[in-house]
């Protein structure tokens, strides 16, 4: 709903349905309109409202490849850590001196950076290769450093292309942008001809998207403006859809997961604001809209970036244990006679995971989550039920 001419706070929908009025009917009018520049009058006969519409579908299609991209590459870099891990554990079996392990780097943390990450795999395929060719033994089997490449490879493609669409992305938004202010400043000036001829409360102002003087303000009292919409965060930009009658919008964020400490990081106009997202953990967004009657209900938005490792993963009077994640809402306990072929048996917010051995030997690995983000697993647990009765 169209409620004011204050253009550069329109909603995308007023702001469309602005032009979709004025694209109709502005030559029904523009005879009456005597010395009206001729960029305004070009810009207004001809096709704001598609012209609009097309850049904004545009946007919307680039954002989505990019969040799309942006998945993908974070499903490759997981799957490249639980590659890397697979390694880990197979060498941890085979190199009995000490030294040989370290020289992978397997005796350090995984890292967090993603940089530090493809550094630390092509670290491990490197000195394979070195000891391969000096003839030293022993080393990790070719198959292993195969799928430790295929899958570096793999997440490094994807980090490349998920640059490129974060950068048409980018491109696509400043584009709109552009447009918009480009066509705040037609319909001002657009309005403020029409006024200038007509007056500020004659009906035909209606027909071009404009609000009669007579109309200014209605609806808008003191009650608090309604909630925010669209709420993303993308690529470090959190934004959403202007609200009507919200004259500004109050930012807060927290890296807290329970949402004990909030810090405000923006209060003013705009509809998009830069968050800094941390490397592990996750992050709370909370956006509030304002008017003179108050603040509006809070939208709080959440998203988890990448989870540490569940730590001390044992098994202790019938029950798995392990440490708290931090951000976690769940703990996927995995088992497997073969360490090949792996079946999820537990899937809950719960660091104690009561169980029953089976007969004979079984292998049992771990992993804290948040939706779709996992940490790497544990070192498998592998266990005989001779030793527990079962």
């Amino acid at each position: 709903m169209i409620r004011d001419n204050a253009f550069t706070r329109d909603t995308l929908a007023g702001r469309a349905e602005r032009l979709d009025l004025l694209q109709q009917f502005f030559g029904d009018y523009s005879s009456e309109l005597t010395g009206l520049p001729t960029a305004v009058a070009t810009w207004a006969g001809g096709t704001p409202y598609t012209d609009y519409t097309t850049m904004r579908t545009a946007l919307a299609i680039e954002e989505g490849e990019s969040q799309d991209a942006t998945a993908i590459f974070l499903e490759k870099l997981q799957f490249m850590r639980s590659e890397y891990e697979i390694a880990r554990e197979i060498a941890r079996d085979l190199f009995q001196i000490a030294e040989h392990f370290i020289a992978y780097g397997f005796h350090l943390p995984y890292p967090g950076r993603q940089e530090d990450q493809f550094s630390r795999v092509n670290q491990v395929i490197t000195v394979n290769a070195a000891r391969v060719s000096a003839s030293v033994t022993p080393v990790l089997p070719a198959i292993l450093i195969t799928r430790l490449q295929n899958a570096l490879t793999a997440a490094q493609s994807a980090d490349d292309a998920r640059d490129d669409e974060t950068i048409e992305a980018t491109i696509a938004r400043q584009d709109f942008v552009v447009k918009w202010d480009e066509d705040s400043k037609n319909l001002r000036t657009l309005y403020r001809w029409c006024v200038m001829i007509w007056g500020d409360d004659d009906v035909k102002l209606n027909a071009l998207g404009f609000v009669r003087a007579s109309q200014q303000g209605q609806n808008t009292g003191t009650t608090p403006p309604e909630p925010v919409t669209n709420l993303v965060l993308l690529n470090g930009i959190l934004s959403w859809a202007a609200v009507d009658n919200a004259t500004s919008y109050r930012v807060a964020i927290t890296p807290d997961a329970d949402q004990a400490n909030w810090t405000e990081i923006y209060s003013g106009s705009d509809t998009q604001v830069p968050v800094p997202e941390p490397l592990t953990g996750g992050i709370h967004c909370r956006v509030e809209a304002r008017n003179a009657g108050g603040y509006s209900q809070p939208i709080i938005i959440t998203k988890v970036f990448a989870l540490d490792t569940p730590q001390d993963f044992n098994f202790i009077s019938g029950n798995f244990v392990c440490s708290s994640v931090n951000w976690a809402n769940g703990y996927h306990l995995e088992e497997s006679d073969n360490q090949t072929e792996w079946n999820l048996i537990w899937n809950q917010n719960t660091t104690s995971i009561p169980h029953t051995v089976k007969s004979g030997v079984w292998h049992y690995r771990l992993r804290a989550g948040y939706g779709s983000v996992y940490s790497a697993y544990t070192p498998t647990l592998t266990l005989d039920s001779n030793n527990f009765g079962g």
